[in-house]
């Protein structure tokens, strides 16, 4: 090898260089992705006050994480980062079970969604994903063989902070959590596991993830294969508080509204979407449009009776204060691959949607309905309204809502 060739080699893995040169990247992307950025951002809005509003709950690409590397790879998660929500990270890994696939993560910046800022490759399939809310800089991962580890990526290449004694059954969800314990001013990863365990890790100074749960009062809601939905308590570590038949197949999704505790979803293999109550075994509604499995829910976070659910190459919005028999919008994938996840993002103008070929798109909700005053109000009337026809549901539902809220006149 030349002098010369030696000296570019060199150059290339300083990482000063590799910083400059992301920032370079950054302002050329911009000159593609300006007028995307800012609709991204919330600086280039319609205008509220424009003659022609119509609500119809369009969604127009902006742009897509995608590169040669991510080509044919499973996106399996994605979150973005809790302090800078310009960061998001993408895990990927495999959809089919017979499918023989190595896992990745890349951290990607909507400053430059042509390139990501940080590659990490591991022998295993990614499942899961997750940022420490107290340490950003902190990604917790798992993935397909029960492998959990803590990665900082401030670095370029894997920094591991910790990592648990793998086991043989797929992860499935990790969560961080505050510790109970007000001494200690540390977060918990809760790692949910293919075989039914639940486990609670800490990291300690050694770079082993050590098991343990706090002695606080803390409550979890788990959805299985068998469709039953599980609620758990870390006081009672070997049994379950109450269990229920949400769906005949494997639950896909759950997830708690953001406006109220007392109200979820779910969606499974069933072909189904439903939504729920606390204590009520019945399903306040059941969203349906054809004989598929939906894959993934997701609530909005600006409007309570707005959810987005995927099946197959279609992505759905559903607002059931005004329908609960078709939803509002259905939109195509733009590369015509299975979705596999969908999110909002915090502030509710952007919804994200993976693929099973590695594509991450990022749409911009268009043409939609102004967030109302109070929000958890507006979730109870509109799922009593579409409960007229049930009285027994309907006041089991109105029994709740005043249990929550106290005993005064609900129609003042």
């Amino acid at each position: 090898m030349a002098s010369d060739e030696k000296q570019l080699c060199k150059l290339m893995k300083n990482p000063r260089f590799q910083e400059a040169v992301c920032v370079v990247e950054r302002l050329l992307a911009n000159n593609c992705f300006n007028e995307e950025q800012k609709r991204f951002r919330g600086l280039s809005d319609p205008d509220i006050f424009r003659d022609d509003i119509q609500y119809k709950y369009n969604l127009n690409l902006l742009w897509t994480f995608a590169n040669n590397a991510t080509k044919g790879r499973c996106v399996t998660s994605f979150e973005w980062n809790p302090t800078n929500q310009d960061l998001i990270a993408v895990g990927y890994g495999k959809f089919y079970f017979a499918e023989t696939s190595t896992g990745m993560v890349m951290i990607w910046n909507i400053k430059n969604p042509v390139q990501p800022e940080r590659v990490y490759n591991f022998l295993n399939p990614v499942t899961t994903l997750s940022f420490s809310t107290k340490d950003p800089n902190l990604l917790a991962i798992g993935f397909y063989n029960g492998h959990v580890l803590v990665l900082n990526i401030t670095s370029r290449d894997i920094n591991l902070i910790g990592e648990n004694v793998p086991g043989f059954d797929a992860v499935w969800s990790v969560v961080w959590r505050p510790n109970i314990d007000q001494t200690k001013e540390t977060e918990q990863i809760c790692a949910s596991f293919d075989d039914g365990r639940v486990i609670f890790y800490t990291i300690e100074n050694t770079k082993d993830l050590q098991d343990g749960c706090s002695c606080g009062s803390s409550t979890l809601c788990l959805g299985t294969n068998e469709g039953v939905v599980h609620k758990c308590s870390t006081n009672y570590l070997n049994q379950h508080l109450d269990l229920f038949l949400a769906h005949d197949g494997p639950i896909n999704d759950l997830k708690y509204s953001p406006f109220s505790q007392q109200i979820y979803a779910t969606c499974g293999d069933d072909w189904h979407l439903r939504i729920w109550a606390e204590g009520i075994s019945e399903p306040l509604h059941e969203l349906f449009v054809t004989m598929m499995s939906v894959q993934a829910m997701d609530w909005s976070p600006t409007h309570s009776t707005i959810l987005a659910s995927i099946y197959g190459k279609t992505i759905l919005l559903w607002d059931f204060q005004r329908k609960v028999w078709k939803p509002q919008s259905e939109t195509q994938s733009p590369t015509g691959s299975r979705n596999t996840i969908v999110q909002f993002i915090e502030s509710g103008r952007c919804l994200i949607v993976g693929d099973i070929d590695g594509n991450v798109h990022v749409f911009a909700l268009e043409d939609m309905p102004f967030p109302a005053f109070f929000q958890e109000n507006l979730l109870f009337d509109a799922l009593e309204k579409s409960l007229t026809t049930n009285v027994a549901l309907m006041e089991k539902l109105k029994k709740l809502r005043r249990s929550k809220l106290g005993d005064f006149d609900m129609s003042s």
